[in-house]
């Protein structure tokens, strides 16, 4: 899991608890038939399940909420949600958690997404969303799914139940820090590396050309050129 290295001084030797313990309230949503196209931007609207599937919240991964159905405000998405898929078709994405950095109005949770809320005196979100996609936890998730019918899905007694390293606050902020270090360094890497790809792209293309005396297939043919 990407990143994973940096909880391994903090967790290794911790005491285990249940998540539970650190929870003040799980939030189910809605699943009303809706349409297949996003909202608009003042319009209300449910989001897929592949909005958090990702392991980043996508919120244009949504529905439009039809005309004839009242919205739900307590079900509105906000920035600082520890979101859950608790059940999908893929066994790999149940479970997979995001925590929300931001998003746009009047989005609200499906039945198939569970908002984790943490008290906060023992437990930071973006943590807490670090956490539950380790190796152990999926672990866990993977072993407790269900579903006869094509649907896997985990349970809110389930999610309660998993077991996690109990970690002081300070500790946890200090490994929401290094992990978001580790991921702005692998932003660079990649960018570097889309870069170094065209570059090389750009080399084979030309020497190609100078090999065949043709033009690449990119590149655009000007009119009288070959009369």
């Amino acid at each position: 899991m990407r990143g994973e290295g940096v909880l391994d001084g903090a967790c290794g030797r911790a005491k285990q608890t249940h998540l539970g313990s650190l929870l003040v309230d799980i939030k189910t949503g809605w699943s009303p038939a809706c349409e297949s196209h996003p909202p608009a931007v003042d319009e209300w609207g449910v989001v897929r399940v592949s909005s958090v599937t990702s392991g980043r919240f996508k919120p244009n991964e949504s529905k439009r909420l039809p005309a004839g159905l009242h919205p739900r405000p307590e079900l509105e998405i906000r920035a600082g949600d520890v979101l859950l898929a608790r059940a999908n078709g893929a066994r790999a994405l149940v479970g997979t958690v995001c925590y929300v950095e931001a998003t746009r109005p009047n989005l609200m949770l499906s039945d198939k997404i569970l908002r984790l809320v943490p008290d906060e005196t023992v437990a930071d979100p973006e943590f807490l969303a670090v956490l539950l996609a380790t190796k152990d936890v999926r672990r866990q998730i993977g072993n407790l799914l269900n579903g006869g019918t094509g649907q896997n899905n985990i349970s809110q007694a389930d999610v309660r139940a998993l077991k996690i390293p109990q970690v002081p606050v300070h500790e946890q902020r200090r490994i929401v820090a290094a992990h978001a270090a580790f991921d702005r360094r692998m932003a660079t890497l990649d960018a570097v590396l889309g870069k170094t790809r065209a570059a090389k792209d750009a080399v084979i293309s030309q020497m190609m050309v100078d090999a065949t005396g043709q033009l690449s297939p990119s590149e655009p043919r000007h009119p009288g050129a070959d009369e």
